[in-house]
């Protein structure tokens, strides 16, 4: 990485270079990162999506519990504290 001093409004600033494959590089692994972000914050096996899961199988399993005890689909949500 080459080091140059560049005059900026009468100041003197070190501005770094870096060579366009380098960036390109740089730029590489951002997005590798980003897409792991994305990846594990939407992944199917994450613990959120595990737990919304779960809370629909149990609630679905209520459902189907209290029209097998009773006869009748639940109509609001007191219905299901029967079960």
């Amino acid at each position: 990485m080459q080091l140059f001093w560049r005059c900026i409004g009468g100041n003197y600033v070190r501005i770094a270079h870096m060579s366009k494959t380098r960036w390109m590089v740089f730029a590489g692994f951002v997005a590798a990162f980003l897409v792991a972000i994305y990846w594990h914050y939407f992944s199917r096996a994450s613990i959120p999506h595990e737990a919304i899961q779960l809370h629909l199988r149990l609630t679905a399993s209520s459902i189907y519990e209290f029209y097998k005890a009773t006869g009748r689909w639940p109509k609001e949500a007191d219905d299901l504290a029967s079960t």
